[in-house]
C-alpha cells in the first residue's frame, strides 16, 4: 500500500510525505484500525489512501524500484528480492540510483529528502550511499 501525507507549513512551500508500507492486505483487513490504530488514526485520516493502487510485481524489491525510477520492472530487470535479480546489491551495480530516481529528482527541485527504514532487502549502515 502507499499512503501520501501532505505536512504542508503556512506559505508557497509544500512539504510531502511518501511512506511505502510491505505486507499490508486490503482482503485481509491488516490496517482495519482496531489492528493499527496509530496508522489510521496519524496516516490514513490525515492523508491519502490510494485503495486501488496497482503496481506491476507484488514483491517489495522491484515494487519499490519501480516507484522510485518510474521504471517499469521489464526495464530495470530488478525482479527479486536478493541477488541476482534483486536487493541493494544489484540496486547499486545497475546503476539505477546514479541514472536518476525519486530522491535525487525531488533535490534537483530544491527539496529536502529523508529516507528512514527499509529501502531494499540487503541495505544497511555498512553499504550506505546517498542519493
Amino acid at each position: 500500500m502507499m499512503y501520501v501525507v501532505d505536512v504542508s507549513r503556512t506559505g508557497p512551500e509544500t512539504s510531502q510525505v511518501l511512506i511505502l508500507v510491505d505486507d499490508q492486505d486490503t482482503t485481509l483487513n491488516s490496517t482495519h484500525p482496531f489492528y493499527m490504530p496509530a496508522l489510521n488514526k496519524h496516516i490514513i485520516s490525515q492523508g491519502v489512501h490510494f485503495p486501488n493502487y496497482f503496481t506491476n510485481t507484488p514483491i517489495c524489491c522491484p515494487s519499490r524500484a519501480t516507484i522510485l525510477t518510474g521504471r517499469h520492472t521489464h526495464n530495470t530487470n530488478f525482479t527479486d528480492i536478493t541477488p541476482p535479480y534483486g536487493g541493494y546489491t544489484i540496486w547499486r551495480q545497475r546503476g539505477l540510483d546514479l541514472q536518476g530516481y525519486l530522491p535525487s529528482w525531488l533535490q534537483e527541485q530544491g527539496y529536502g529528502t529523508y529516507y528512514v527504514g527499509k529501502l531494499f532487502v540487503e541495505y544497511a549502515i555498512y553499504n550506505y550511499y546517498p542519493p
